[in-house]
Formats: C-alpha cells, sequence, structure tokens
C-alpha cells in the first residue's frame, strides 16, 4: 500500500498510513482495500474503503470516511474492475468521493454530489499572490492586521495543539455542527509525530485570535 501510495501521482493525504491509523483510532472504523491482483503481487490499482454506520439504515462504505476526498489509485482502466469487485461483496451502499469522476461513470454508477476544491501555487511569489488577493476584503484586512500588535508562533507541540481545538470548537459551534472530538486530533499528532505536524497560531497578547495546522507527507512519501 504505500509504495502504491508514494509512487501514484492523485495520492493525497487522505491516502496515508498515519491518516488511516488516526481514522481507525478515533472511531474504530474498519478499512479495507480492494484490489483485482491477487495476494503476494505488487499493488497497480486499489480502491480504499471505510465501513460508516447509519443509524435506522444498513452501514455503506465509503471512500473515505472522515476525508474530503479519496480518489481510486493506479491505472483508470481498471477502476470499474474494481468497482465491480466491491459490489460483488453484495455492500448494500458504496460511496466513490473522487476528485476526478469521468472514469467512474457508467450506466451503473451516477454523480449524486458536486463538491468544490481549491489549489492556491505558491510557487510565483509574494508579489504575485498579493496581486491577485482582492483589494477591499482580503488585501485591506491583512493591512489591517499589519498595524496591530499580532505575532505568530509555529510550533509542533500538543499544547498548541489544544489552542487550535478550542478556537476550531468555538467556530463549529457558531456554525451550528459538529465538531470531532479532541481524540482525533491526538491520534493525529500520535500518528503523523511532531515532525510532520505543525500548528500555527495568531496572538494578540496572550489571546489567541486565530489557528491552523498542516500536516507534512514529504516526509512519509520519502520513505
Amino acid at each position: 500500500w504505500d509504495a502504491l501510495v508514494a509512487r501514484d501521482p492523485a495520492a493525497s493525504v487522505f491516502h496515508s498510513r498515519p491518516w488511516l491509523e488516526a481514522i481507525r483510532g478515533t472511531y474504530q472504523t474498519r478499512l479495507t482495500a480492494i484490489t483485482p491482483q491477487p495476494p503476494g503481487e505488487p499493488l497497480r490499482a486499489a480502491v480504499l474503503f471505510g465501513l460508516r454506520p447509519r443509524l435506522g439504515r444498513a452501514p455503506s462504505w465509503v471512500s473515505l470516511p472522515f476525508s474530503d476526498h479519496c480518489q481510486p489509485l493506479g491505472d483508470f482502466d481498471r477502476w470499474s474492475e474494481l468497482l465491480e469487485l466491491a459490489n460483488q461483496r453484495a455492500w448494500p451502499s458504496i460511496e466513490i468521493r473522487a476528485l476526478d469522476s469521468g472514469p467512474l461513470r457508467n450506466e451503473r454508477w451516477s454523480v449524486v454530489h458536486t463538491y468544490a476544491i481549491h489549489h492556491l501555487d505558491l510557487r510565483a511569489g509574494a508579489a504575485a499572490l498579493w496581486s491577485r488577493l482582492h483589494h477591499d476584503s482580503i488585501q485591506r484586512k491583512i493591512r489591517r492586521a499589519e498595524r496591530l500588535p499580532l505575532r505568530v508562533e509555529s510550533t509542533t507541540n500538543l499544547t498548541t495543539l489544544q489552542v487550535f481545538y478550542g478556537l476550531f470548537h468555538g467556530t463549529r459551534l457558531r456554525h451550528g455542527v459538529p465538531t470531532q472530538p479532541w481524540r482525533w486530533f491526538e491520534n493525529l499528532f500520535a500518528a503523523f509525530g511532531p515532525a510532520d505536524l505543525r500548528v500555527y497560531v495568531a496572538w494578540q497578547a496572550d489571546q489567541p485570535l486565530a489557528a491552523i495546522y498542516e500536516q507534512d507527507t514529504s516526509n512519509l512519501e520519502r520513505q
């Protein structure tokens, strides 16, 4: 699995072993990969599923629960075969959260929901990126923030992750949406390790105003 993830350009953090370990450790979700290859052969194509319970209904198999997306890996030509193998297991419901759903569409599979994913190319440099920001809604607010006594800290410790979680939990409450449990972030921290999970917090004096965390998968890919 790790070799397939490392060489497939469609692989993301959601395919990585630490992410899968965090899902399994937090939600006790059963994970399985469907592949047309027999045991002992190197993986050339696979689709990853997790079992998602549903109240009052049969559970569904999702690729991948608790994740933004999880593209099937390997040759496009094998994807229909992979999904047919999953269908042969008589699972009541199968959901694929693919970035590219074109190769999956046929008379037996259909698009139920469509979402957008945003990418920002940072290679253009700070000046070019700044020029592309909206003058009023983005640039003006950044200039205002620069006049305030703010500081940004970047750390890799669990205490700062708790600061992030406090802000995250409050934001989710204001929006009226559920919050992931704290153990999810604990498990992410344990699975990725301090070297690959970094937290950024913006402070005004001793008050945290904003926070974000990132997972670095470059070390995982090199391994």
